[in-house]
């Protein structure tokens, strides 16, 4: 498994648990289904884009169609950050459908996103993060910045080291 998805997997694997519902928001090949299940959870992608995958649906992410509330977890993988212009609808949906979400993206030290739909790379930078996260109704309860490379990930010993992090993992829950 490649160093970014073991990052995703470490952190989101203990807040795993039997009979949780997850809304994985743009899931890609819903390759965290697996994961879910194996924990006794109950899987639900979505994806704009999901091709050749049967589990998933295609909506578009900022108009998700189930029940309000039904989830217990939203989790999103590398994918809001490709979202751009539709990112903070997107947040909101998410918020709309479940109380606590993880997501796992690009770090970018710089606070400012470009919005150029053709870069699947843009990033977040903790401010930023923390931006988007209160405007759309989260708080950010946990935030770990990580560097990966071919041998694996690890944090960082302090935040004199942000410049050297490329993803970060983030735990947020519903401001009430």
């Amino acid at each position: 498994m490649h160093g970014s998805r073991q990052l995703a997997l470490d952190f989101i694997k203990p807040y795993l648990k039997p009979g949780l519902r997850v809304l994985d928001v743009c899931c890609g090949g819903a390759w965290l289904m697996e994961h879910v299940h194996a924990a006794g959870g109950v899987y639900f992608g979505i994806d704009k884009r999901a091709k050749n995958c049967e589990v998933t649906e295609r909506h578009d992410v900022t108009q998700i169609p189930w029940i309000v509330g039904q989830f217990d977890l939203a989790i999103s993988v590398y994918g809001m950050q490709h979202l751009l212009g539709d990112e903070a609808i997107a947040w909101r949906e998410a918020r709309r459908h479940a109380k606590r979400m993880i997501v796992v993206a690009r770090y970018d030290v710089e606070t400012k996103r470009e919005m150029n739909r053709e870069d699947p790379l843009n990033g977040y930078s903790h401010s930023s993060l923390s931006g988007l996260a209160l405007a759309t109704g989260w708080s950010v309860k946990e935030f770990k910045g990580v560097t990966y490379n071919e041998n694996g990930y690890y944090s960082p010993p302090n935040e004199n080291h942000l410049r050297t992090l490329n993803a970060f993992v983030a735990y947020l829950e519903e401001i009430e």
